[in-house]
């Protein structure tokens, strides 16, 4: 269940970045990161009612909201603002394909923080992974996705790209500490939705 799960995450999430990528063209990354949170939290507020009999998660602990709270801001607020500006960059072709060194950053801090051993057969795939990717972004015909070849842009669109991908790595290892135990998964989720979208208004609102 947890692997067709995954499959099921990376799928939606490649049809999401089309979306995203023709919105931020229109509005801007920010305004579809700040727009997007309030509708994924009244969803997830269904889903959780749904799956848990309860709307809110009130029962959580100190511990898990710091945990889950943490996650939210690092993985959907930095890394999801970073992700939504290289679709804006470089697209979503590139774009995906960094993020899919995600993992890859996952595994690596966890094995830093969480004590994660690492087999040869995983080290292995991390190496072929960070290879492929390598070899796709410093292609020479990159450019060919429609986008205009401006050097400035194609690199800063990659930094994005990967502060993308370490901002949802590092959200998930988060994640997993506010996770440990029998908590539901969706009310963990929420948790991560809401302490998200208070914190991008609160700056919009600081920021004005």
């Amino acid at each position: 269940m947890g692997e067709i799960a995954a499959l099921c995450t990376s799928l939606l999430w490649a049809v999401s970045s089309i979306f995203f990528t023709e919105t931020g063209k229109k509005v801007g990354s920010i305004v579809v990161n700040r727009i997007r949170l309030p509708y994924a939290v009244l969803f997830i507020t269904l889903a959780n009612f749904a799956m848990t009999g309860k709307l809110l998660p009130l029962e959580a602990a100190p511990q898990r909201w710091l945990w889950l709270g943490l996650s939210g801001i690092v993985g959907l607020v930095l890394g999801d603002t970073f992700l939504f500006q290289a679709y804006v960059q470089i697209g979503p072709r590139l774009s995906m394909l960094v993020m899919s060194g995600g993992p890859v950053i996952s595994t690596v801090l966890a094995w830093f923080f969480l004590g994660e051993k690492l087999s040869f057969w995983e080290m292995f795939g991390i190496g072929l992974t960070v290879t492929g990717i390598a070899l796709v972004v410093l292609d020479s015909n990159h450019n060919s996705n429609g986008y205009p070849h401006d050097r400035r842009q194609h690199s800063s669109g990659l930094l994005f790209a990967f502060g993308g991908a370490f901002g949802q790595a590092a959200g998930l290892i988060l994640a997993k500490q506010g996770l440990s135990g029998d908590f539901p998964a969706v009310s963990g989720v929420w948790i991560r939705m809401f302490t998200a979208m208070v914190a991008i208004w609160l700056v919009t609102i600081v920021l004005k």
